[in-house]
Order: structure tokens, then sequence, then C-alpha cells
């Protein structure tokens, strides 16, 4: 495969700190749309590129929504529980190709190669020359990517399980549990006749 040059964009970011998706921007505009202009795809300035948990769930590492979903522009997610900018930038490459090929067969697979990706398709893959390419473009540029990973699995609030209260009869020994609210409503009778009994700091 020929190394293809790639166009270098220097910012001037003294004055301000830049957001992950202003970083992801940039890396799309300054490196990965040139790559693939460089390689005879043309590719749509309608995109717009963010970090989120994919609906495919949290072991996808990257999506792409389609225009007609966006309002005209294509939107592309990074998976937050990444924040390496070599693996990000080549997630991008791939999510970039669905945006105007959906699957992963024949057509993806010949437009993936040129711009670097590798087997399998399915996968988001970089080939050595590529991933080079990406650390001089990030170097060359001073790009850091300011995003913490996500722990997913910390993500949810563990749900409360409702509190069941023991209920005993003296006279027999049968054991019962029920809420506090059916408590609050009335204590229940045994099967043999005696009122259950329970203690008062369960409640």
């Amino acid at each position: 495969m020929h190394r293809f040059r790639t166009r270098t964009i220097i910012f001037n970011t003294d004055h301000m700190k830049q957001t992950r998706e202003e970083v992801l921007q940039r890396i799309l505009e300054g490196f990965i749309i040139p790559r693939f202009n460089q390689n005879g795809h043309e590719i749509t300035d309608k995109i717009k590129v963010s970090v989120g948990i994919p609906k495919g769930g949290k072991d996808a590492i990257g999506e792409c929504w389609q225009a007609e979903a966006g309002n005209g522009f294509y939107h592309i997610f990074v998976s937050p529980i990444i924040n390496d900018i070599i693996r990000v930038t080549d997630i991008l490459i791939h999510e970039v190709i669905h945006t105007w090929i959906r699957g992963h067969r024949k057509d993806f697979a010949k437009v993936g190669k040129s711009v670097g990706l590798q087997k399998p398709w399915t996968a988001t893959t970089a080939t050595e020359e590529l991933t080079e390419d990406i650390k001089c473009y990030i170097t060359a540029n001073s790009i850091e990517y300011p995003h913490v990973v996500l722990d997913t699995n910390l993500s949810a609030k563990k749900k409360q399980s409702t509190r069941m209260i023991k209920l005993e009869c003296e006279e027999c020994g049968y054991i019962v549990r029920t809420s506090k609210t059916n408590i609050q409503i009335g204590v229940p009778t045994c099967c043999c006749g005696t009122q259950f009994t329970y203690e008062d700091e369960e409640i």
C-alpha cells in the first residue's frame, strides 16, 4: 500500500480547552476526510461526531446514524469506554464508511482496505501503516483527548428490593412475610385463628 500524505491543520488552542467532541470533529476534518479524499472517496461534510453508548449496547464501540435520522446530518458515536485517541480515530474511520455503505460486505471491504483498515471487517482493526499515520498526525497537531473512561459496570443504580416484614404466630409458630404497606392496613390472622405478631423495629 502506498503511503499518502495527510493534511496537517494547526489549531491555536492556547486560549481555550477543547471538548472531546471538538477534538473528534478536528480529527475528522483534518485527518480522516483528507485520507478518504486522497484515496478517491468523496465524503460528505454533513457529519457530526460525539461520544455516547451505541444502541448496540455497552460492548459496541461505534455507531453511525444515517442522515434521515439526524435532520440531514450523519451522527457518529464513539463508545465512552475508550479513551485511546489512536483507537478512537480508527473507530471513526470505520463509521465514516457507513455514511454511504451499509453492512460490511464487498464494497465496505474495498473502501476499508484503501484507507488502512483490515479484516475482520465487522470489527475496527487498523493496519500498522494507518496506526503510524494516526500517531504522526496526533503528535504533529499536539492533540489530546479529554475523556475519562466510563465504567459501565457502575453506571446503573442497584435496584432496591422491597423489604418484607416477618409475621409469626405465637400459637402454632406459622411464619409469613408481607409488605410494610399491608401491615399498616392491618395485621392478618393465622389459619389457627391467632393474630400474627411482628417486631416493631422492622416497620
